[in-house]
């Protein structure tokens, strides 16, 4: 089974190593590199599988108030005002607990710690799409 995945990730060139398993599996990536790139692009979000989000990322000029964590913000836009429930796995290197708590609220499947290997991530995303399929 493949899908598309939603990649929210402001260092593509320097995680892409990790996400290179799926992409041999089959899987497509949507590749987005910060706040303004997953606005102007919520038509094609709305079509992925799965959301794969990093919590630090650029806003990339839009206005608003993204706060400390833009990732954390998309989350709670995308279930709260835009009514996307697409399964999310979160990568991060934010380790604060209310902050996870958070995440956790907002609907994200799993939360990986960076860095992470790519064998672990492929296991995570797979076991992601599998339980939001039912």
């Amino acid at each position: 089974m493949t899908g598309k995945i939603a990649w929210i990730e402001d260092d593509i060139d320097i995680i892409e190593p990790v996400i290179r398993p799926l992409k041999r599996a089959g899987y497509e990536f949507l590749e987005l590199g910060s706040v303004k790139d997953v606005l102007d692009n919520l038509d094609d979000v709305r079509t992925c599988d799965l959301i794969l989000l990093d919590m630090i990322l650029p806003t990339g000029a839009v206005e608003g108030t993204f706060g400390r964590y833009p990732g954390l913000k998309l989350l709670k836009m995308f279930r709260e005002e835009l009514s996307i429930d697409i399964p999310s796995v979160v990568l991060t290197v934010v380790t604060n607990e209310d902050t996870i708590t958070e995440l956790k609220d907002f609907g994200a499947l799993d939360i990986i710690l960076k860095p992470v290997l790519p064998s672990e991530l492929r296991e995570r995303v797979l076991k992601a799409l599998k339980s939001a399929q039912g």
